[in-house]
């Protein structure tokens, strides 16, 4: 069994097989199955942080989110965010825009003990939960109706392309 080249740490041995693209080349890499669980806030930070090291052009992405939500023609438009992890896109959503309402899905109890600390100065505006995308059952939680569907960077880590493509049918669906 080979180590993951992307992942240090990471081998083969009863974890799930994906296979994942850098730089153009496709590889198999052995990946752990998510949700991610963290023990500490201090680990939480830290991953949050290595997230904006490694993709710096994340806060551009942030801001045309924004951008964007800004423009959806409804008084108070109904936000949900796939994946949500550590709430940073929702807490900078939430900041600036006070006319969204939003809701945040995250399959990781950590995340979502963590993010809802975060969004806890919004009150009612930010409502989060704990569910596996991969079941049916996370579509409960999202209001009606929802007038944008948003995810950063995390969709991938449900599964394979099918995986991917399944998400996008049921979101088109609500």
């Amino acid at each position: 069994r080979e180590p993951c080249p992307y992942r240090e740490g990471f081998t083969s041995q009863g974890l799930d097989l994906y296979e994942i693209s850098s730089c153009n080349e496709f590889r198999t890499c052995y990946l752990p199955p998510m949700p991610r669980e963290f023990k500490t806030t201090t680990d939480i930070t830290d991953w949050a942080q290595s997230l904006d090291d490694r993709w710096p052009e994340r806060r551009d992405i942030m801001q045309h989110i924004s951008e964007q939500l800004l423009r959806v023609p409804f008084l108070r438009p109904n936000i949900v965010e796939l994946c949500c992890g550590p709430g940073m896109l929702a807490e900078f959503l939430l900041r600036e825009s006070p006319r969204i309402f939003y809701r945040g899905i995250d399959a990781s109890h950590s995340l979502i003990t963590f993010s809802s600390e975060r969004l806890s100065p919004f009150g009612n505006r930010g409502v989060l939960y704990t569910a596996d995308l991969n079941e049916d059952l996370w579509l409960e939680f999202c209001p009606d109706p929802i007038h944008a569907v948003i995810s950063m960077q995390s969709l991938h880590d449900l599964g394979d392309e099918s995986a991917v493509e399944r998400i996008y049918r049921l979101t088109h669906k609500v």
